[in-house]
């Protein structure tokens, strides 16, 4: 699990720590409601190796002629704030239980969210810019910036195309689904750009 995603620096997507938990003790602590369970987001859980029973019930394939691994599965409790950031992948989001804010960006945006270095092993870009309540005297171009923002309840997708920036937020305790897909072949020279 990702630790402590309360703190400034994770909601900056300037840093963030993992802790090996039992799923049974993250579940335990986000069922009980307890404050704890702020601490920690399970993020990037590939279903296929964590809950290969589960792959079947996840029918995106359909949608997605190459995907890039996973599907990945994301558990966060209410209130969760996931840094704003892009991935160089076209993206399905599906949301299984809970509510998830989710707000986008034009990729013409990028330097106004205030980019950090790059992220895990170079495929996102992560970004300073608070998008619940932006410090425009820390972050002066991001004032007056506008996004697309939508409410995804239980059983709806959303698609999240390449270099969008995108943040999201746990409304409700949470569980969602996604799939990174696109063209990757080596005779893809705009993929392999990226």
């Amino acid at each position: 699990v990702r630790k402590k995603p309360t703190e400034i620096e994770y909601q900056e997507g300037k840093r963030y720590q993992i802790e090996e938990m039992p799923f049974a003790l993250y579940m335990q602590r986000i069922r009980q409601g307890e404050r704890e369970a702020l601490n920690y987001y399970l993020a990037v859980q590939n279903l296929k190796m964590v809950f290969p029973e589960l792959d079947a019930e996840v029918p995106l394939s359909a949608y997605v002629p190459r995907k890039h691994h996973g599907p990945y599965m994301w558990i966060a409790p209410r209130g969760h704030y996931e840094f704003c950031h892009m991935d160089p992948d076209d993206n399905f989001l599906v949301c299984c239980r809970g509510r998830k804010r989710v707000r986008l960006w034009l990729p013409s945006d990028f330097e106004c969210m205030y980019p950090n270095p790059l992220g895990s092993l170079g495929k996102t870009v992560q970004f300073e810019v608070n998008s619940d309540c932006p410090d425009v005297e820390r972050h002066p171009r991001a004032a007056g910036l506008t996004c697309l923002e939508a409410t995804l309840q239980p059983g709806e997708m959303c698609f999240i195309p390449a270099f969008v920036l995108h943040q999201v937020t746990a409304l409700d305790d949470c569980i969602s689904v996604n799939v990174f897909f696109g063209d990757s072949s080596p005779e893809n020279t705009a993929y392999l750009a990226k």
